[in-house]
């Protein structure tokens, strides 16, 4: 049986994802939205292509809304928990989609089924659907995309706790990782860098579990700390609309480390937002390898829209320093590469100031102008390094300080970040 769901933005029905028997799911704007003069945006990918129908491959989500579902390890723990056949996108979405990301929610349309995918090449006439959800199960439904284990949920003085019905988060929770420990001390650190840095970065705290209630507690390991984030596509009552590069650029989340250069989206902030925002890019990119992350894919980098006309750049988030993780050798688990071409470089070891005056020539913009940011973000960060490790919420373990200082030796940009450094 074909599934329907209705699309919201702001609360509106702007649209429909249907299935087809066949296994495709597709997604049309309705009449209301297309003509309407001062509508809403749902995303980059859309503003030419108002009345085509967008389809994603078989058995998949158009890319859009495909970037909405959780992935990674995340995704095979709820699918068994939540009775979701495995690669059933549209039956995982619409059981997350009154609490996505931005401002879009995904809704049973009126008589519709809501039930998961059928093999549509077998005889059965049974319609397939999930099994009765457990208070438990209903809470896992707060799962955002990602591929961590991360909740959103309400906050009331030191109780955290998932919403109850009708209640929206406005908050995320990040739990420790078994692979990677010390991931939330070492988020938290790199989120606390940067905002002293002077970049724009959501309220964040580390808490420990004690303080998760209800079936929350049963996800966290005993005598650990979580991660508090504020959610910025949330204020009160009201949702801001957000999309991350990939949804901008239309791209499956198998292809978040795709064919596409920080060039490439460089040029895209400047067309969609400014010049300005631009060379607030160009400044990420620089903490971006200070801070020795290899997973500032698509996903990592949004969109968000404050009036819900026009793009900004989405504060900065999913900041984790990936170098500090070393095995038993001291070779680092996760390879030291950024996660996307820079002026045609991948490795850190291999990034200089001749990778920028490249990387400034390919977007056409004064290789002088592009120095200068370099610079004065490395300044920066340097001065803020010193004044950040001083505050008493500072919890990086010094396993991973000390990879990052030699992360810093090790790459030819960051040699400012040893001068004078305490």
């Amino acid at each position: 049986m074909a599934r329907s769901f209705d699309v919201e933005l702001h609360g509106q029905v702007i649209g429909t994802l249907r299935e087809s028997e066949s296994g495709f799911v597709g997604f049309k704007f309705n009449d209301s939205y297309r003509r309407s003069r001062r509508r809403d945006v749902l995303g980059q990918a859309f503003v030419d292509k108002l009345g085509a129908e967008h389809v994603g491959k078989q058995r998949e989500l158009p890319p859009f809304f495909a970037n909405l579902v959780p992935e990674g390890e995340l995704r095979p723990f709820l699918e068994q928990r939540l009775g979701i056949e495995p690669r059933d996108d549209l039956g995982l979405l619409a059981l997350v989609g009154h609490d996505l990301p931005g401002a879009v929610e995904v809704r049973p349309r009126a008589g519709a089924s809501v039930a998961t995918t059928e093999d549509h090449e077998s005889e059965l006439t049974d319609v397939v659907t999930p099994r009765p959800l457990t208070d438990a199960d209903e809470e896992l439904r707060f799962s955002l995309a990602g591929m961590q284990l991360k909740f959103s949920v309400v906050r009331a003085e030191d109780k955290v706790t998932f919403p109850v019905s009708g209640e929206r988060g406005d908050w995320l929770v990040k739990l420790d990782s078994e692979r990677f420990p010390g991931v939330v001390e070492n988020e938290h650190a790199m989120l606390s860098w940067a905002r002293e840095a002077g970049f724009v970065v959501p309220a964040c705290q580390l808490v420990p579990t004690t303080s998760l209630q209800g079936s929350l507690i049963r996800y966290a390991e005993p005598g650990v700390n979580a991660l508090m984030i504020s959610r910025y596509d949330r204020l009160g009552s009201d949702r801001i609309h957000q999309e991350d590069f990939a949804q901008v650029i239309n791209a499956r989340p198998i292809n978040k480390y795709g064919n596409v250069t920080y060039e490439q989206l460089a040029i895209l902030v400047q067309n969609i937002i400014s010049e300005t925002a631009r060379d607030e890019f160009i400044r990420r990119l620089v903490f971006m390898i200070a801070s020795g992350n290899s997973d500032a894919h698509l996903k990592n980098w949004s969109l968000i829209y404050p009036n819900r006309r026009d793009a900004e750049l989405a504060p900065l988030y999913d900041q984790v320093a990936t170098v500090a993780w070393l095995d038993a050798d001291g070779k680092a688990i996760i390879k030291p590469v950024v996660a996307l071409k820079l002026a045609g470089v991948r490795r850190f070891a291999e990034l200089s100031s001749e990778t920028f005056a490249s990387f400034a020539e390919r977007i056409r913009v004064d290789t002088k102008h592009v120095a200068a940011l370099v610079h004065d973000t490395l300044e920066r960060l340097r001065e803020a390094w010193k004044r950040v490790r001083q505050r008493r919420d500072w919890q990086l373990a010094a396993a991973h300080e000390q990879a990052l200082a030699e992360h810093w030796q090790r790459t030819p940009l960051l040699a400012p970040l040893l001068e004078r450094r305490a």
